[in-house]
């Protein structure tokens, strides 16, 4: 009885959780409005707001995600292409290897695209899975 209590508590909590976080829905504004260290640009920080008037492409993606790693290279030569309509923010939620492998990525590709590796974003913006991408146009509402 004692175990069924624990395990229900356990499961009632990440319910819980999980209700709290805001829906990416079309139409209405990116529900994240906190503040991102770049961890390409040391110190500085941005947040949603410092992409307006331009459209944004948010790449939401984790270290266990393979796909998303390989398509860095793609990414990275239409931002380059497109670089003055268009914003690619890679946002990677943090563990022990996403930095250190994000960075041999970024190397071996030279890489110039912004990148955040930040964890408070995943706590509330709900999502299914990783490898996310979010379109915001210029006017700062999802696509």
């Amino acid at each position: 009885m004692f175990r069924f209590l624990i395990a229900s508590l356990l499961l009632a909590g990440t319910c819980s959780y999980a209700q709290n976080k805001a829906m990416l829905v079309p139409g209405q504004s990116f529900p994240y409005s906190g503040r991102f260290l770049m961890s390409n640009q040391p110190g500085q920080y941005r947040n949603m707001e410092d992409y307006k008037g331009k459209y944004l492409l948010l790449d939401l993606f984790s270290s266990n995600c393979i796909q998303c790693f390989q398509n860095l290279p793609r990414l990275d030569s239409i931002n380059k292409q497109y670089g003055k309509d268009l914003t690619i923010l890679l946002v990677g939620k943090r563990d022990y290897k996403l930095e250190g492998l994000y960075e041999k990525y970024r190397k071996r590709f030279n890489l110039q695209l912004d990148v955040s590796i930040d964890s408070v974003l995943f706590t509330k913006v709900k999502y299914f899975f990783l490898h996310t991408y979010v379109w915001i146009g210029p006017d700062g509402l999802i696509r």
